[in-house]
């Protein structure tokens, strides 16, 4: 049986929500896929659930590597995979029984680039919506778009509500910034910069578990890692600029960068103004008049105050 779309599972001490991940995969009405279940050195019995549903099921792969991040994780399983479609799931997160069996017919049947699902989001132990977020999780869009700006905005980045081809990926050399987290806003606009065409399934086919060991978890808990939402920006400007699509796109990677500059302000812990300015700067000072303008108004002022308060600081930085 040939596999028609591979599965790549991140493990990181997922062990109390793998098994219940593992047997929805395993139980998906499509029976042409593989699981790639990637082992990112957990120091919990993750691997070893793995090889126990091994034994029963040759469609599942265990790939092992030292503790290097979850983007790390998900590239070195691309890298092997041999199927034509690609989808994500995180180890703590589940998918309906038929959901790979829905969004490969979509892909087919619409001959869109990507498809995008609807979300369940599962509140564990507290875990409480936060404001936003369910507006952000909705499906805005029905059926076969074309890529625009608006659909690019309006559309949750997540990779594991989705499904991808390889061709687009291999051929555009598409992955996870590595050493960060909050990696798939680069991973998905990579992507739709390259696509042609997005298909909208509003079914809530993946489940999507939030607890506090999660890393948005840990990230509502202030965290420092809070700067990697401007430290991907980075990422994604400097891929954009070598491909010579900065100026197609520019405003929507505006929008992005003051989305990520609102997070990392709200989830950076006090004391960390000065990081967050430094961090900031280098990539604020490259963009010019004429494209800040492309911002609605009210962000332009935002952007404005912004970019005073960092060059202030430029030379508190430079004597540190």
């Amino acid at each position: 049986m040939q596999a028609k779309i591979s599965i790549i599972v991140p493990m990181f001490k997922c062990e109390p929500y793998l098994k219940k991940c593992l047997d929805h995969l395993v139980g998906q009405t499509l029976k042409e896929i593989e699981i790639i279940c990637v082992d990112d050195g957990s120091p919990d019995k993750s691997a070893e659930i793995v090889q126990e549903y091994q034994k029963n099921d040759s469609r599942i792969r265990l790939v092992t590597q030292k503790n290097k991040g979850q983007a790390v994780a998900q590239n070195l399983a691309l890298k092997q995979v041999k199927t034509p479609y690609v989808m994500f799931c995180d180890a703590d997160d589940f998918y309906d029984f038929d959901m790979c069996e829905k969004m490969l017919k979509a892909l087919i049947e619409s001959k869109s680039d990507i498809v995008c699902c609807g979300i369940k989001p599962i509140y564990l132990e507290g875990e409480k919506p936060r404001r936003g977020q369910i507006e952000y999780y909705a499906i805005k869009f029905d059926g076969k778009c074309s890529v625009t700006q608006k659909n690019v905005i309006q559309t949750n980045v997540f990779s594991w509500n989705k499904i991808f081809k390889m061709d687009v990926i291999n051929k555009n050399h598409i992955q996870f910034p590595e050493g960060l987290t909050h990696t798939d806003t680069v991973f998905f606009v990579e992507y739709m910069t390259a696509s042609q065409s997005i298909y909208y399934l509003p079914e809530k086919l993946h489940n999507y578990v939030r607890h506090s060991d999660s890393v948005m978890g840990a990230t509502y808990r202030k965290n420092m890692r809070a700067l990697d939402f401007i430290k991907v920006m980075k990422v994604l400007y400097d891929y954009l600029r070598k491909r010579k699509l900065l100026k197609k796109w520019c405003d929507v990677f505006l929008m992005l960068l003051m989305s990520s500059i609102r997070n990392t302000k709200l989830y950076l812990p006090e004391g960390h103004k000065d990081l967050f300015y430094s961090t900031l700067w280098p990539l604020m000072k490259k963009f010019s008049e004429k494209e800040v303008a492309l911002l609605p108004p009210t962000m332009q002022k935002s952007w404005c105050q912004l970019l005073r308060q960092c060059y202030n600081k430029r030379f508190f930085f430079k004597k540190r």
